[in-house]
């Protein structure tokens, strides 16, 4: 008799054992998961991706906030060094003059930070007629499959309708793709 509750003791306690170790297992497991990755925009329809950048004025901005309302907002990836970011960003101005109830954001992925890129934003006025955020770490290159400069999406309403990129400078592909939607 004591051999036999001897015997049921010892699988309870190893049963008991064998589900806790499984639980810890488990939750091993889940920790070690990856977060899931953010979406990205690829394709027209595709909704804006929320991410938060530091902006010039100091704050940061969430660029979902930006584009995700109603309407028409345009988004340009520059670098200072680029020759073609600036004859697009020199185009700003003139752009939001035809085009007044678009949002305009500038995106700077320039690798030496503000102090060289606030240079070229100053130079051109950009803060006047743009946001300006700055992306020093590439966050948004993969979200938006943006790998070149300059390169333009066009926002209606939240959903990417236009991408630009390898723009030629003497043609205003910009002005011409917000005058047909």
């Amino acid at each position: 008799m004591i051999k036999r509750i001897g015997t049921i003791l010892l699988v309870g306690v190893l049963g008991a054992g064998i589900a806790v170790g499984a639980a810890s297992a488990a939750e091993e497991t889940q920790a070690q998961k990856p977060a899931p990755k953010p979406a990205k925009v690829e394709n027209v329809g595709d909704p804006v991706v929320d991410v938060s950048l530091p902006a010039h004025d100091g704050k940061s901005a969430r660029l979902a906030q930006l584009v995700g309302k109603k309407g028409k907002s345009v988004v340009i990836w520059a670098q200072s060094a680029c020759g073609s970011c600036r004859n697009e960003l020199g185009r700003l101005r003139e752009l939001k003059k035809k085009f007044p109830d678009v949002n305009f954001v500038v995106v700077m992925v320039d690798v030496g930070g503000r102090e060289i890129a606030g240079k070229l934003i100053k130079k051109y006025g950009i803060t006047d007629i743009a946001t300006v955020l700055y992306d020093t770490e590439f966050k948004t290159s993969e979200l938006f499959n943006v790998f070149v400069t300059p390169a333009v999406l066009i926002f209606k309403d939240g959903k990417l309708a236009v991408r630009l990129v390898n723009l030629n400078p003497r043609k205003d592909f910009v002005g011409n793709a917000l005058a047909t939607l």
